[in-house]
């Protein structure tokens, strides 16, 4: 695995060793099997959406005793409206993958436990292992995995999960150690400039954990799945220690775990969390139907206004790409083929096998590597240096929309644009050069020559 957008940072155009071992594979084989293309890539996520909400449906009807006659109902309704499952199932992203595998191994675990299954609880183990290969963040399913077992009374199985998963996972190191390379893997996971130092001390994992509500008050989505999760646990605690104990220890271990674990606060990463948070969802809403018309009422209105905040909030970030390609494609077509272009990821995929490309993701992360604040200026400077003739920024994308704004500040743009925000949706920039190698000391005055 290397990356041509990513020259200049590290050596991960030569060799990168900390990746989804278990993921990117797949889109190499679709890529085999389909052809170069955006689409291909994207439906490889499909499959595994489609496994999550079997497995959790199947789940849920198979045990409606416990949960109650429409639990299958109301969580597959709450999966399929929530923005994080409609963007990870079609995203070349590992979540759906890793979420399928973590709750398939709570499954097994669940029933080697029910029906003292040695096999059943080994094979949970092999599948917390495989997401550890899937995605590291894999590492909170080992995690709840072995504390489910130790509360069950089984010590000794716990022990036994541990080791069998976590030698499923050291195939992680299989090619750096195959190399003689697993320093310069450690290397690369201690220079990510998504960590720092305390990622790597006890105490700066406490204060990770100590701001992990952060990631359950990001958007209006995450506040909807927070409040519904929060009213579960409260109206209900009482019938899930009682009858859902391994659900809760797994789930509020896995929680803890992403919180000491995850190299950012993103909600995206509470995807492979979901279906166990949905599970205890339905345990509430048992609990509800048990309980006083005022209840049910209310609780029926809860989770119609939370249907309502994801459903509004899924559809506006498909319908905010669906034009993504075109307008892409027209901003592209006037520009010649043998520039050297930095842009968003977005642009990159159909023009790879055509331009020369670095990603704009790149150039932040290096600045932010160096310790160095990740301006337009610095951005210039350094593309200059690197060779670069043109750099397209896509206002629609956070991280471009801000190194537009300003340079919108720079340029004397109509009075009309000003005041009304009616600024152009894609600015491409030609590239002062630089003659001498690196980044200059001194940042340039030019913001660089609009198009």
């Amino acid at each position: 695995m290397r990356s041509e957008l990513f020259a200049g940072f590290a050596d991960w155009r030569e060799r990168i060793w900390v990746h989804h071992k278990l993921f990117l594979p797949q889109g190499s084989l679709a890529i085999l099997a389909a052809g170069w293309s955006l689409p291909v890539l994207k439906a490889v996520s499909l499959p595994w959406f489609a496994l999550l909400l079997l497995l959790l449906v199947r789940h849920l009807r198979a045990r409606r005793a416990a949960f109650g006659e429409n639990a299958a109902l109301l969580a597959a309704l709450l999966f399929l409206a929530h923005p994080l499952v409609v963007d990870g199932a079609y995203t070349f992203r590992p979540e759906m993958c890793l979420a399928s595998l973590g709750f398939a191994s709570y499954l097994a675990l669940e029933r080697g436990l029910a029906r003292s299954s040695p096999a059943a609880l080994r094979g949970g183990a092999l599948l917390a292992g495989l997401g550890v290969l899937v995605h590291l963040d894999g590492l909170v399913f080992v995690a709840a995995g072995a504390a489910l077992l130790a509360s069950a009374g089984r010590v000794g199985r716990a022990f036994e999960f541990l080791a069998l998963s976590l030698a499923v996972a050291s195939l992680y190191l299989a090619d750096a150690w195959n190399a003689a390379e697993l320093e310069t893997l450690w290397r690369q996971l201690r220079g990510d400039p998504a960590l720092d130092e305390g990622d790597f001390s006890i105490a700066g994992a406490f204060t990770k954990l100590l701001r992990e509500p952060q990631r359950w008050i990001r958007h209006g989505e995450d506040v909807a799945t927070t409040v519904l999760v929060g009213g579960s646990l409260l109206i209900a605690r009482r019938r899930l220690w009682r009858d859902h104990r391994p659900l809760l220890v797994y789930v509020a271990v896995a929680v803890c775990a992403l919180g000491l674990l995850a190299q950012s606060k993103t909600p995206k990463y509470l995807l492979p969390l979901l279906p166990g948070l949905l599970c205890l969802v339905a345990v509430g809403s048992r609990e509800l139907r048990e309980r006083e018309r005022v209840w049910r009422r209310t609780g029926a209105a809860l989770f119609v206004a939370v249907l309502a905040v994801h459903a509004s909030r899924s559809w506006r970030y498909f319908h905010g790409r669906l034009d993504v390609a075109a307008r892409h494609a027209e901003a592209l077509r006037s520009l010649p083929g043998d520039e050297t272009v930095v842009t968003d990821l977005t642009y990159a995929f159909d023009e790879l096998p055509r331009r020369d490309l670095r990603g704009i993701w790149g150039y932040r992360i290096r600045a932010e590597a160096r310790g160095e604040d990740f301006d337009l200026a610095w951005l210039l400077e350094a593309a200059g240096a690197d060779g670069v003739d043109l750099v397209v920024l896509d206002t629609r994308r956070d991280l471009s929309r801000r190194l537009a704004a300003e340079l919108a500040e720079a340029l004397p743009l109509p009075w009309r644009a000003r005041e009304t925000g009616q600024r152009p949706a894609v600015w491409i920039l030609s590239v002062p050069r630089v003659d001498s190698p690196g980044i200059p000391a001194k940042k340039t005055e030019s913001p660089g020559v609009p198009r």
